[in-house]
């Protein structure tokens, strides 16, 4: 992530400041009646494996159209990030550009990309029955939508919750519950803890920061400009996620609960892990770990993670943003191809349906917001034969086809119905301050108390400041 200074926000503040005033999306858009001629250039962070290839097919079925795509390295992501905010103040960034590099927030920015609403509105292709609209909501701000969400990502680390079938009583919580959030978790952990045997833990991934980041629009809202970090309701809820996460659990370390190889040594560390930790996080490509055909399975009755007010959480990554710039018949088409690309191809005997099963397995890119998406991957997995995954290097489980058939229908079914809301609540200065001072309370050198009255004058320092 990149480490502002005052300084540095002051210069490009200043610098933003001289374009305001253009770029300003119409209400009203109408649809071209051709693509013929145009170019579509995208600059797309380089876990888009699929994305050239549906570009390639969708050149095929419009001879007229040329889709340059530009792949960017997450090893240069600050330089490209800076790079493509000076293109854009120049007038020479591409049509699309992928939301990681997007500071949707800062209205000195945002006023270079157009709103997808009305593009939305005036295509007479696009069904929203034929998507999860939810995703588009969640994403929409004041009216607007900066970014569309070609995927909905999970935050890392969250994602579907089990319960340890080895905890009498555990499981049964779990029952007639369409999702379960932080706060019900610990509320479960208070009343199962006193039955316990020994001490355990909320899971292998959890910690102050994890709860807080899951849990923060509860306390904080950029747009808002609300701070309630000085808050009794946070003082309790960082305690609590304290005194539940595991005594060596290493600050912020990323949340992997698989190795690259699949199959023993999985099962194993998950059975270890039966006897300290009541849940367990699986993201929805992580198919092996909901152990369907267990008999004696260690973690059951998966659920997905919302906040308290039962709303999945996403992330806005997979977004794609517009080029406010680019003339109609451009925004017409990224939409166009936008449409294409995630709803895949139409025809499920055709190669590149199975290379985006594939895909979306091996990177986890079942979170389509697009309906058709999730049944087009069903009917490939049903027609798939095992010599095709044989000959992209996979060597799968005998029960695997059943299991990924399973975890496709529990994600659309369940997951993708509810209510979604938007992670992204401040600029990478205010995360990083928010980070700092939770690891000082994770490692004990300062209270609960005093992290809260910090974060509170720190944050709303920063905030005044930002103005």
């Amino acid at each position: 992530m990149i480490k502002h200074t005052f300084a540095t926000v002051a210069i490009l503040t200043a610098i933003l400041l001289a374009g305001c005033g253009q770029n300003q999306q119409e209400k009203s858009f109408d649809w071209p009646q051709t693509f013929d001629g145009e170019i579509l250039t995208i600059y797309v962070f380089d876990d888009f494996h699929a994305l050239p290839r549906f570009a390639r097919e969708y050149e095929i079925r419009n001879p007229g159209v040329t889709i340059k795509i530009t792949q960017l390295n997450p090893n240069e992501f600050d330089s490209d990030r800076e790079r493509i905010g000076i293109q854009l103040m120049g007038g020479g960034a591409p049509i699309l550009i992928h939301g990681r590099y997007v500071d949707y927030h800062n209205p000195l920015t945002t006023q270079y990309f157009a709103d997808w609403l009305p593009i939305i509105a005036a295509d007479p292709n696009f069904n929203k029955d034929d998507w999860f609209m939810s995703a588009f909501d969640a994403m929409a701000k004041n009216g607007k939508l900066l970014g569309f969400p070609l995927y909905y990502d999970l935050p890392f680390g969250s994602g579907f919750v089990l319960a340890n079938a080895t905890v009498p009583g555990l499981a049964a919580e779990f029952v007639g519950r369409q999702s379960i959030s932080l706060a019900d978790m610990i509320e479960i952990h208070s009343s199962i803890a006193p039955t316990l045997a020994a001490p355990m833990y909320i899971t292998a991934g959890f910690d102050t920061l994890f709860a807080v980041e899951n849990q923060i629009n509860d306390f904080f809202d950029f747009d808002e400009g609300r701070v309630e970090f000085s808050s009794r309701e946070f003082i309790d809820f960082i305690t609590n996620a304290k005194e539940l996460t595991h005594p060596q659990r290493n600050f912020g370390a990323p949340l992997i609960i698989m190795d690259n190889a699949r199959g023993t040594g999985l099962r194993e560390r998950v059975a270890q892990q039966s006897h300290q930790y009541l849940f367990r996080f699986a993201r929805t490509f992580e198919i092996d770990i909901f152990d369907i055909f267990e008999e004696e399975a260690h973690f059951v009755n998966p659920l997905p993670l919302t906040n308290n007010h039962g709303e999945l959480l996403i992330s806005p990554f997979s977004t794609m943003a517009l080029n406010a710039g680019a003339t109609d018949a451009q925004k017409a088409l990224a939409l166009d191809f936008l449409r294409f690309a995630a709803e895949s191809p139409q025809h499920p005997d055709d190669d590149s349906i199975h290379y985006a099963l594939f895909s979306a397995v091996r990177y986890g890119n079942l979170n389509s917001s697009n309906r058709n998406y999730a049944h087009r991957l069903l009917e490939a997995l049903n027609s798939s034969l095992p010599h095709h995954w044989v000959s992209h290097g996979w060597r799968l489980q005998d029960d695997w086809f059943e299991v990924a058939r399973q975890t496709i229908i529990y994600h659309t079914d369940n997951a993708a119905e509810l209510p979604m809301h938007d992670t992204r609540y401040a600029p990478d200065i205010i995360q990083d301050a928010i980070r700092q001072v939770l690891h000082q309370f994770h490692d004990g050198l300062i209270t609960a108390d005093q992290a809260a009255n910090y974060l509170q004058n720190r944050i709303t320092l920063m905030l005044l400041e930002m103005s």
